[in-house]
């Protein structure tokens, strides 16, 4: 068991050498995988995979395996529906015009009350 832990710590550490190494003179491209990487979606997907299986087995449900293959498809879309459009930023509107967006909608609210 020992032998298997070892070679795998020198694998994570050798892919994150190698990643270091990738993203060090490119301040961009790692800006760019660290907002796509970092937005919650995989800690969602993994604790929704983890309450869909508990279910799962509190109900005696056959072919829990395929859980997680069921639930990517949700996670691929939710990366595409989320985080592109933040990687794209001629896309989003600008930023007087957002404020002024939400500043009609806090009168409007505020008034309707």
């Amino acid at each position: 068991m020992w032998p298997f832990i070892s070679i795998l710590i020198f694998v994570v550490l050798l892919v994150l050498l190698v990643l270091a190494f990738l993203f060090k003179g490119n301040t961009s491209t790692a800006r760019l995988y660290m907002v796509y990487q970092e937005d919650g979606l995989w800690d969602l997907y993994l604790g929704l995979i983890l309450l869909v299986l508990g279910l799962a087995e509190w109900f005696e449900a056959p072919l829990i395996v395929i859980i997680p293959a069921i639930l990517y498809p949700i996670l691929l879309a939710a990366k595409q529906a989320i985080t592109a459009p933040r990687l794209r930023p001629e896309g989003l509107p600008a930023t007087q015009e957002t404020r002024q967006r939400t500043t009609i909608f806090i009168v409007i609210g505020l008034t309707s009350c």
